[in-house]
C-alpha cells in the first residue's frame, strides 16, 4: 500500500505546478444560495425526454449492479483453500487478486472495441449485449464451483464493465445539449451512485441472510428488467449509428 501510494502523492504534488486562468469574478453567493442552485440541477424538467428515459434505464441497471467486491468474495469461496497447478498450490488470496487483475485487464482492452461496436450497431444494442453478459456472468458465478469457470467469468465481466462505462457515458452525451452537458452528466453520475449504494446494501443483506447463490441470482434476474426496459424504449431513445 505504501508503494502504491507514491504515484498518488506525486500526482498531488504536480497539481501545484499547474497554472490555470483566474475566475473573472469571485463567487459572491452565500452557502445557502449555492446549495439552492445545486438543488436546481436535479430538476429533471430542464432535461430532454431522451435523457430522462436513458437515466431511468441507468438507474435500473445500478439497482441490480452491486459492488464488485461481492464477486471477489464469491471468488474467495470458489477458490477455497487454494488451487493446485501441477505440484504448486496457489494461495486463494493471490487467486482473488489474479482474477481481479484479469477483470481490469479485459475492461481496459474492451473499452475501444465496445466503442467501435456502438458506432456500428448503436448504443442501445451494444449496451444490451453488455447487460446480457452481466446476466450470464452472475448466473454462472452463483452456481459454479470451478476455478476455471471463475477465471472465464471474470474475464467476460470485464466486457460488461467496458460497455457499462465508456459506452453509456458516450450515449448520455447524445441526449444533452451543450448548455446542459456538464450538469446532465453530473446528475446522471450522482443518481447512479446513490442507487448503486442502495443496491450494494441490499445485496449485502441477501448475502448475509441467504448466501452468495441467492444474492448473485437476484442480481442476474433483476438485470433482465432494464434489458426489457431498453427494448421497450428503443424507438424513443437516440439511436446513434455511423454509416
Amino acid at each position: 500500500f505504501f508503494f502504491f501510494s507514491l504515484p498518488g502523492i506525486a500526482a498531488l504534488l504536480l497539481t501545484f505546478f499547474v497554472r490555470s486562468k483566474q475566475a473573472s469574478k469571485p463567487l459572491q453567493e452565500k452557502p445557502l444560495e449555492l446549495l439552492k442552485q445545486y438543488a436546481k440541477i436535479f430538476n429533471l424538467k430542464q432535461y430532454s425526454p431522451n435523457f430522462k428515459i436513458l437515466l431511468g434505464g441507468q438507474l435500473l441497471v445500478a439497482l441490480f449492479n452491486s459492488s464488485d467486491i461481492f464477486l471477489l468474495l464469491r471468488a474467495r469461496e470458489i477458490l477455497g483453500g487454494g488451487v493446485m497447478i501441477g505440484s504448486y498450490t496457489i494461495d486463494p488470496a493471490l487467486g482473488v487478486i489474479g482474477v481481479y487483475i484479469l477483470y481490469c485487464l479485459f475492461d481496459s482492452l474492451f473499452n475501444h472495441p465496445m466503442g467501435v461496436l456502438a458506432d456500428k450497431i448503436g448504443f442501445q444494442r451494444t449496451f444490451g449485449i453488455a447487460l446480457c453478459v452481466f446476466v450470464g456472468v452472475y448466473t454462472v458465478l452463483a452456481h459454479t464451483s470451478s476455478p476455471l469457470v471463475l477465471v472465464l467469468a471474470m474475464a467476460l465481466y470485464g466486457i460488461f464493465a467496458a460497455g457499462n462505462d465508456a459506452v453509456v457515458k458516450a450515449w448520455t452525451t447524445t441526449t444533452l445539449p451543450q448548455t446542459h452537458m456538464g450538469r446532465g452528466l453530473g446528475v446522471s453520475s450522482s443518481l447512479q451512485s446513490l442507487t448503486f449504494l442502495v443496491a450494494s446494501l441490499l445485496s449485502g443483506l441477501l448475502w448475509q441472510q441467504f448466501g452468495s447463490a441467492i444474492a448473485l441470482s437476484v442480481c442476474a434476474l433483476g438485470m433482465l428488467i432494464p434489458i426489457i426496459y431498453f427494448e421497450l424504449q428503443k424507438d424513443r431513445l437516440v439511436q446513434y449509428k455511423t454509416q
